[in-house]
């Protein structure tokens, strides 16, 4: 058998480690790798190639671009022919990924920002195949260190080892590419009441972690994980005992009053310290961003059908909030209603309790704003911002899921039953007329607080929604979220 030739590792680091360079593109739109500075076709966000597109210079890239850069599945093809196919990430493999040399030879494994992560499998093109590992821009075969210059003929073609751990290779898993303190204060004490796949190890919340591909059965994998100053770092230890491809998304000790206390972004640092049986914690380490608490992210692309996380929602009512309090006394004094019953005394007087809320907020001069973008924004990962209900409050200010939360936050402070209604670019707020489902519900515009009164709400609330069943029930556009079930489910209120 034949040993790989290191040339293919040469390639791979001059085509893949290439320092990104803003690069205009034909069209007015931007990509990142000055190889491919040329012609750009395909999508383009705020000037920049991002989505489905396909960018011609030197080299070639056809596939998914985020941000300018090549990001997600695709195939980068080099002037010499060779090419690199699989998944990538700010134009390096990142991943499952093959590297093709014109010669028929192939290196295919997992990639961590265009290095090899533990052992990859070679196919020489006479259909030889054995284990290589770089590290550092060394190549590892058994239990000797060789200099990508070394000759071919010097390489042992015994199995290579990555710290002494046959067959185990990992890469960092970001599933929200960012990290949103949001959705892990929302899914902090969230009960999980459905049978993870086999090879889904921990967290089934997490959004930080490792994808694991082992080759021998009964390995033992240690995860560790911290993020600056927000985690407390721990040690999950996990027994993989069938070969095969694995997510471990540790639980992770936040510091959950830190999380609470990012209002802007900021990149921060995750290190990943990973130990296989009893060799030394190999560690990585990326620079992300922390969004801010107000930036909730509502769907997640990806291979499949997009993952709704509008749930997410549901923790910016925050019906616990002392300042309600003050605002019902509010309501009492102006005499619009003499108690706050619920639903105890019909839904005749519980309409009107709502009334009273709608009106008082109104007469606070609470106005709607159409401010919903994060400056954070990214194509993979749809997000809005959403202020807390006391902020709206203060600042007198509330967009369409503002004043929803808002008033929600009231209603269920008072014992009623809300529910955030979402279609096509907009959130309105519903509410059980009664106890009994025979009463029906009530929907109410909220971004009319500012302008018209509760019944003209009601009216133009009602009115949207039959719109919405007749054009989007079926296209899953039109979605509920009642506060009493995400409560059940253990998704709490974000403290403010």
């Amino acid at each position: 058998m034949q040993s790989f030739r290191p040339t293919v590792l040469l390639w791979l680091a001059s085509l893949l480690l290439t320092p990104p360079v803003m690069a205009q593109a034909a069209g007015g739109c931007l990509v990142r790798d000055p190889e491919l500075r040329g012609t750009y076709e395909g999508d383009c966000v705020a000037g920049l190639a991002s989505g489905k597109g396909r960018a011609v210079g030197r080299s070639r890239y056809e596939g998914t671009f985020r941000d300018g850069n090549a990001t997600g599945f695709g195939i980068y093809t080099a002037p010499d022919g060779s090419r690199a196919e699989g998944d990538f990430l700010d134009g390096k493999p990142n991943g499952r990924a093959k590297i093709y040399k014109p010669d028929g030879d192939v290196l295919e494994g997992l990639f961590s920002a265009g290095h090899l992560v533990g052992t990859g499998r070679v196919t020489r093109a006479n259909g030889d195949v054995h284990s290589l590992a770089l590290r550092d821009g060394k190549l590892r075969a058994g239990q000797q260190l060789l200099n990508p210059a070394t000759s071919a003929a010097s390489l042992s073609t015994q199995p290579s080892s990555v710290e002494g751990s046959v067959g185990v290779k990992w890469t960092p898993r970001i599933e929200l590419d960012d990290i949103f303190p949001s959705f892990i204060l929302a899914n902090a004490t969230r009960v999980s009441k459905v049978t993870l796949p086999p090879r889904y190890l921990g967290d089934p919340w997490g959004s930080v972690g490792i994808r694991v591909v082992t080759e021998t059965p009964n390995s033992t994998v240690s995860v560790s994980i911290s993020i600056d100053d927000l985690v407390e770092t721990a040690a999950s230890s996990y027994q993989l005992e069938v070969p095969g491809e694995y997510v471990i998304s540790p639980k992770i000790l936040y510091r959950f009053d830190k999380l609470r206390s990012v209002l802007e972004p900021r990149p921060v640092n995750i290190v990943w310290s990973v130990k296989v049986n009893d060799q030394a914690a190999e560690k990585q380490i990326r620079t992300v961003r922390l969004r801010s608490v107000f930036d909730a992210p509502l769907q997640l692309a990806g291979s499949g059908s997009p993952r709704d996380l509008s749930y997410v929602f549901a923790a910016f009512v925050t019906e616990d909030a002392p300042w309600i309090d003050k605002l019902m006394h509010e309501v009492l004094v102006r005499g619009n209603v003499k108690a706050f019953t619920g639903y105890q005394s019909g839904p005749r007087a519980a309409i009107n309790q709502v009334e009273a809320i709608y009106d008082t907020l109104q007469r606070r001069g609470v106005k709607y704003s159409s401010i919903t973008t994060s400056s954070a924004s990214q194509e993979r990962v749809a997000s809005q911002v959403v202020r807390f209900p006391l902020d709206s409050v203060n600042n007198a200010q509330a967009n369409c899921v503002d004043g929803t939360v808002l008033m929600a936050s009231v209603l269920r402070k008072i014992g009623m039953n809300p529910s955030i209604v979402l279609g096509p670019g907009h959130a309105m707020l519903s509410f059980s007329n009664s106890e009994d489902p025979k009463d029906g519900f009530t929907v109410v515009e909220t971004t009319m607080i500012g302008t018209k009164g509760f019944r003209e709400a009601v009216n133009a609330g009602a009115a949207r929604y039959a719109d919405w069943q007749v054009k989007h029930r079926q296209d899953g556009q039109m979605k509920t979220i009642n506060i009493a079930r995400a409560r059940d489910a253990g998704i709490m209120p974000i403290p403010r």
